[in-house]
């Protein structure tokens, strides 16, 4: 695996408080004389070989710690096998690959065998996103995530809590996922008792935290991007805060961020009105930044009584977590034929910017598809990383519609409320 460097928040390990040796549980490691001689020496040599670099200038020589890492790795392969002795030897593998002596599948072989035999142990996990933020940063997140869900969360607390959340932070700004990173600085220092400034990375996860304004005009495809894997495509806007799941026949209109406001729309795919006729209804959002509370209610008001239309119910429903107007209005004078009258529902709410807005929405970035923006004097690649457009730091008012008809509306608001449920606004 080539090994390259990002200009914009290059940071090396050397800097961290944290050795990865931190993972192990001390306590379940062998005491006999001859495995702390041995494992004395492994943590003498970590300082030097926790991180790949580029220019050796250590006094200990280069190939004396590949030696001695090397015999420890075939003392510990060579040990009654459990848990904490292959831990600790797929963290020695991982330093071995930092100092050139390994391949980059042999760690990821030996760390994937190690999920399959101890399949309930985060801290593997764990290991190997550190393992990648030093070698592949696309692949930083998703073991992070595993690791945090087997753990029960980013905030929740064990023996391991302060160095796996150092790693975290370290592992989550390597795939530019800055809003993770501070997430997981906010719980770092509350169990610490720590200052952000005081954490190494901090000036780096903190620079150019947002470059999105209010007062900008952003195009259609700075706004709105797709989000497609195996299981469901979605359309999101980390300008807006805003993952709505999606199909792939649906037909979608989009604005950009212009004056204040964005407007996006989707077609459903055609409902049976009658056994010969079929018709098709329309989610919608419109977002507005330069409205208040009022101008909100005003504006879905307008829309829903519009040539003579009435609202016929209102609630306070929860929207994921945020507090909803819900209203259903109708008209009986639009689509007079088969579809008998126009029948809708239209959700108001407003979402307030917090430092942790949009981070349902943040994405690793995928190094490997970067174009290489040059060379160093060394013959290190680097790329030169452009900022996102994150979360406009502002308080965003929604309104979200569907545009139905009496004749298909239980089988329209049944399509709505998937939509809605799954959608994400923060």
């Amino acid at each position: 695996m080539k090994k390259f460097c990002i200009i914009y928040f290059l940071i090396f390990l050397t800097f961290c408080t944290f050795a990865q040796s931190a993972a192990n549980k001390k306590s379940k490691l062998p005491s006999k004389k001859e495995f702390k001689s041995q494992y004395d020496l492994f943590l003498e040599n970590e300082r030097y070989s926790d991180h790949w670099t580029q220019k050796w200038d250590y006094e200990k020589s280069k190939e004396t710690v590949a030696q001695e890492l090397k015999d420890f790795d075939s003392y510990l392969s060579a040990q009654k096998p459990n848990y904490e002795i292959e831990l600790l030897d797929l963290i020695v593998k991982s330093y071995l690959y930092n100092l050139d002596e390994i391949e980059h599948q042999k760690v990821i072989d030996y760390g994937n065998s190690l999920k399959e035999k101890y399949p309930k142990e985060y801290r593997t996990w764990w290991v190997m996103g550190r393992f990648y933020a030093g070698s592949t940063p696309n692949l930083v997140f998703p073991e992070f995530e595993t690791a945090c869900k087997m753990r029960g969360g980013v905030a929740k607390k064990d023996e391991w809590t302060p160095a796996f959340l150092w790693d975290y932070i370290y592992g989550c700004n390597m795939a530019d996922m800055k809003i993770h990173a501070r997430e997981g600085l906010h719980y770092y220092c509350e169990y610490t008792k720590t200052k952000p400034e005081d954490y190494f990375l901090y000036s780096v996860i903190y620079s150019n935290k947002s470059v999105s304004s209010v007062n900008q005009k952003y195009d259609l495809y700075d706004t709105w991007f797709i989000d497609e894997n195996e299981s469901e495509t979605r359309l999101f806007s980390t300008l807006l805060g805003v993952s709505i799941p999606v199909h792939g026949d649906w037909n979608v209109k989009a604005t950009g961020y212009e004056n204040g406001r964005n407007f996006i729309a989707i077609r459903s795919d055609p409902m049976n009105i009658t056994e010969d006729l079929r018709t098709t209804v329309t989610f919608s959002i419109m977002a507005f930044t330069n409205i208040d509370r009022n101008e909100l209610e005003r504006i879905a008001n307008s829309s829903m009584t519009r040539n003579n239309g009435t609202i016929s119910n209102k609630k306070t429903v929860s929207l994921n977590g945020v507090i909803a107007n819900r209203y259903v209005y109708e008209n009986p004078t639009f689509y007079s034929d088969e579809r008998k009258g126009m029948k809708g529902i239209t959700l108001t709410f407003s979402v307030p910017y917090n430092e942790f807005s949009g981070l349902s929405l943040e994405r690793p970035v995928d190094f490997s598809k970067r174009k290489s923006n040059g060379k160093t004097e060394d013959g290190l690649e680097y790329i030169s990383m452009k900022p996102k457009l994150n979360r406009l730091e502002s308080n965003i008012y929604f309104v979200v519609s569907l545009d139905a008809c009496n004749a298909c509306f239980d089988e329209a608001e049944a399509w709505f409320n998937s939509l809605v449920e799954n959608a994400i606004f923060e």
